[in-house]
């Protein structure tokens, strides 16, 4: 009789309730303890009511904020909500010391990136990134202008914001998509292998994906690049390419990509010193020698818990990866060749708190193996003619929130070439929305 009393008081006061604001939960409590005293409910009936009251009472109120959320959301029109908008912030502290300079550089400095990406419809997105940055049209701009990065300096003064893509990209089909103006760099490689990773390119790409075969994905990357556009040029440069390849899952913890590449250059021989040069390339009165038209081959595996394969249980390193790159320009016979080769081991992405990842890579880049607009300028400036390490390691410090430390020892080297090493270090603190 007494647990029927019980039933029915709870389902009469959880009634009440649902129909009450959360703020009248003293009056609740006031009601049970009356109870109590008159001898209607015992102490124990009483708490046992008051814990489903507040159980459904947190349901409800839960219940009500989804319902708001989405009554919202169906009032939004309808070109916000196929909007995204994400971005990323970064702090840097940078030390660099360079042995034929005394004079060590100590620097702080941030990045920061929003991006905005809107579903024009059920084919066709357009977007733009608006970033930290510098630009220089000059024939002399240095090779900072491939970077993102603000240093704090100039007692105060504001920090210019650049465009950094701004593109239009349509998928007529599931397996093509197309994609021009400025935008992220299509083309494949493993770690910053000849690319700066903050360069996005101009122009238009097409790439093609798919494969009748669930454990084998086909690619072909291609696109026109303008590298630049200027009366200074006898014939404006620019270069296109193409890069077939695949991932293959070989088995359930083991994946293998492989691409290869070919870059074609037009107007760049003969042709004055592009913006963004490094002066590394062989020139003649302020001209390139050679072209830069090369190929290249590319090739990443990746191990799940690869101590498993082993035998061994070491679960402190969820995946291992081994990569490599080889670039020749084949119109040049001489310092024409640039390879890579590294390993990253840890977690397979740093995304929350105590995920951590290490990396390491040897790169070597020849004099005129590619073109010097294009590698890493945290990479001995970004010039060519240069070879070393490079360390990273990443530790996740709480969920879009990462802490990551880059070295760089690197020196020049070819004929007559003085090897004057570098080390750069920086420290980064990074967050995503």
């Amino acid at each position: 009789m007494r647990k029927f009393l019980t039933a029915i008081m709870t389902s009469v006061i959880i009634s009440l309730a649902l129909g009450m604001h959360m703020s009248y939960a003293s009056e609740i409590d006031d009601l049970l303890q009356k109870l109590v005293e008159k001898g209607v409910l015992s102490a124990s009936d009483a708490q046992e009511v008051r814990t489903a009251t507040n159980d459904q009472i947190a349901k409800a109120e839960q219940q009500k904020q989804e319902d708001y959320k989405k009554l919202a959301k169906d009032n939004l029109p309808d070109w916000v909500k196929n909007t995204k908008l994400t971005g990323d912030s970064r702090l840097r502290y940078e030390y660099k010391q360079t042995k034929s300079n005394p004079v060590e550089t100590n620097r702080e400095r941030f990045r920061l990136r929003v991006s905005v990406e809107n579903q024009v419809n059920d084919k066709v997105k357009a977007g733009f990134t608006l970033a930290t940055g510098i630009y220089d049209n000059s024939a002399s701009a240095s090779a900072s202008t491939r970077s993102n990065n603000q240093t704090f300096a100039g007692v105060f003064n504001k920090k210019p914001v650049i465009i950094d893509k701004a593109y239009m990209l349509w998928q007529p089909a599931n397996w093509m998509s197309l994609i021009g103006g400025k935008f992220a760099n299509p083309v494949w490689e493993p770690m910053d292998f000849m690319w700066d990773p903050d360069i996005t390119p101009e122009g238009g790409a097409v790439m093609f994906k798919g494969s009748p075969d669930p454990q084998v994905n086909w690619f072909t990357n291609t696109g026109f690049f303008i590298l630049d556009n200027s009366t200074s040029y006898k014939t404006n440069p620019f270069l296109f390419f193409i890069q077939p390849g695949f991932q293959w899952q070989a088995r359930q913890d083991i994946s293998i990509k492989a691409g290869a590449a070919y870059y074609g250059y037009e107007h760049v021989k003969g042709n004055a010193k592009l913006q963004g040069s490094t002066s590394t390339n062989t020139f003649v009165g302020g001209n390139y020698v050679n072209n830069y038209n090369a190929l290249d081959l590319a090739l990443d595996v990746g191990i799940d818990n690869p101590f498993d394969i082993l035998g061994i249980n070491f679960t402190s390193i969820k995946y291992l990866d081994l990569f490599g790159a080889f670039s020749h320009n084949v119109d040049v016979t001489d310092s024409a060749d640039a390879w890579i080769a590294g390993t990253k081991f840890g977690a397979k992405n740093v995304a929350k708190f105590g995920d951590w990842q290490l990396r390491y890579a040897y790169k070597t880049l020849e004099r005129d193996a590619i073109l010097d607009v294009l590698p890493n300028d945290d990479f001995y400036g970004g010039k060519t003619g240069a070879r070393g390490n490079e360390f990273f390691f990443e530790l996740g410090l709480a969920k879009n929130t990462g802490l990551l430390l880059n070295y760089y020892h690197t020196w020049a080297f070819g004929e007559n070439a003085n090897p004057n090493p570098e080390s750069h270090f920086m420290f980064d603190i990074n967050c995503k929305f």
